[in-house]
């Protein structure tokens, strides 16, 4: 039962609106669990591991709901490039002006050619399935306005 509140409790939080300019110290940590949170039973159901990696991730001054939209589109994109059995690994390191968080899966991976599509609005290689390759195309607005409001 307290599983299936706090699953319902970060649901709740990450879909508040919010005041995207707002600027705050966010632990990198505490964004990458609610996601990891929201999209465990999905993961599970699929046999899916995590290895989360950013036990030492810095502190960033960003927008926290920023932040969880990408990471949970990125999250679905791994879980989705998966299918069944798989694992994902999210790191995060300080890399001097910036943190490179990254999320490597044992998923198929992207194409050359369809690389050149990745970020492009309703792209997607899923055939019908699950999805409607907005993702990648999320992940670059709010990464491209965050750079604004920096």
């Amino acid at each position: 039962m307290d599983k299936i509140n706090d699953i319902s409790t970060h649901l709740l939080e990450f879909s508040k609106a919010t005041d995207y300019k707002l600027m705050e110290a966010v632990d990198l940590k505490d964004p990458i669990k609610s996601v990891l949170d929201i999209a465990g039973a999905e993961m599970a159901l699929n046999d899916i591991l995590v290895d989360d990696a950013t036990g030492g991730a810095p502190k960033v001054r960003w927008n926290k709901k920023y932040i969880e939209k990408i990471l949970f589109n990125l999250v679905q994109n791994t879980i989705h490039a998966i299918g069944r059995k798989g694992r994902i690994k999210i790191s995060a390191k300080d890399a001097g002006f910036y943190i490179e968080l990254t999320a490597r899966d044992t998923g198929c991976g992207i194409s050359d050619e369809n690389m050149n599509h990745a970020f492009e609005p309703f792209f997607t290689t899923k055939n019908g399935h699950s999805g409607v390759g907005l993702g990648l195309y999320i992940i670059k607005q709010l990464m491209t306005r965050m750079e604004k409001e920096f």
